[in-house]
């Protein structure tokens, strides 16, 4: 089999140059974005800004020979563009531009899109070249993609009382004099906040945390006494959700359903989740997961951004940044 990388980090500076050219706003992916070997942003804002995700690819051909070109269909989102990079024999080198649509007509096999590059069908993608048509619809695009107006944390009632646990044993060894706080579940919240890097339009953060009947949260922190909007000054909305049924699935299906339209902070760590994860990521989700660090017992490895719970549950019990 060929190997392709040397061809495709080829490509990705030819196309960067190309881009940079035409003054858009060009990063790598500062996390794993599955099918992403570049960003187009709309800003230099690494919090609040729209993007689109750039795969790109090199191909060769001649009179007598033709060239595979597959993309996996899970990539292939609205916010989803490739660049192909075409080098002939006899005509000059050119630059190719796929939008979604596009791929979509392309023959399906084996969970990719597979096209067959030749002469013949190069002479048909006439509409595909890049040029400054295609880069305004590029820009186009891009505009269209969505800034997520809410931000979401997503708590675990299990993991944060096992974590909760773990985090005054741990601080108990190293100051055996202290007497912890019983945190509030308010104070923990903004405290997890912390770790928070999405800049909503809207600024209350909707707390969603399930508990299950089988464990008791409830001695380890203060919930509130009356659910719903806690109109103080920390802009936190709290729903409780308390069921005898697996946590987990219940916390899945709650991602699930929010995902594409809000920003999240997940609090959770058990290999339950590692699925899930993984294939948000490969569709180019973005999320914040809050979780212990492998050193301390995490079994849960992750392409996201995450936070080590110990430090907010830490200021949580009454401990000082210095003593942390």
């Amino acid at each position: 089999m060929t190997d392709n990388k040397p061809n495709e980090k080829q490509a990705e500076s030819l196309i960067e140059h190309h881009l940079l050219k035409h003054k858009f706003k060009v990063a790598k992916p500062s996390f794993d974005q599955h099918g992403a070997d570049l960003l187009i942003l709309d800003g230099i804002e690494q919090k609040n800004t729209r993007f689109l995700k750039i795969q790109s690819k090199l191909r060769t051909i001649s009179n007598k020979g033709n060239s595979l070109v597959d993309i996996q269909q899970e990539y292939v989102t609205d916010n989803f563009v490739l660049f192909l990079y075409v080098n002939r024999e006899e005509e000059d080198e050119r630059l190719y531009v796929f939008f979604k649509e596009d791929i979509e007509t392309w023959r399906v096999r084996k969970g990719a899109f597979w096209l067959t590059i030749s002469e013949r069908v190069i002479s048909g993608l006439g509409k595909n070249i890049f040029n400054r048509e295609t880069a305004r619809e590029i820009n186009v695009r891009l505009m269209r993609q969505d800034i997520k107006p809410y931000t979401s944390i997503i708590i675990d009632g299990i993991f944060l009382e096992k974590a909760i646990h773990d985090t005054k044993s741990l601080y108990a060894e190293i100051w055996p004099e202290k007497e912890f706080k019983e945190p509030k579940l308010k104070n923990v919240v903004k405290n997890l906040l912390r770790y928070n890097q999405f800049d909503a339009p809207n600024k209350t953060v909707k707390c969603i945390l399930f508990l299950s009947k089988h464990h008791s949260l409830q001695t380890s922190v203060i919930l509130p006494k009356h659910l719903g909007i806690n109109s103080g000054d920390d802009e936190v909305e709290f729903t409780i959700q308390q069921s005898d049924k697996i946590i987990g699935f219940q916390v899945l299906e709650q991602l699930e359903r929010i995902v594409n339209a809000e920003n999240v902070l997940l609090v959770a760590d058990d290999v339950l989740y590692q699925d899930k994860l993984k294939e948000l990521a490969a569709k180019g989700v973005d999320l914040i997961l809050i979780k212990q660090k492998v050193a301390e017992g995490s079994r849960m490895y992750t392409s996201f951004r995450y936070g080590d719970i110990a430090y907010p549950l830490g200021r949580s019990i009454g401990l000082k940044g210095y003593e942390l």
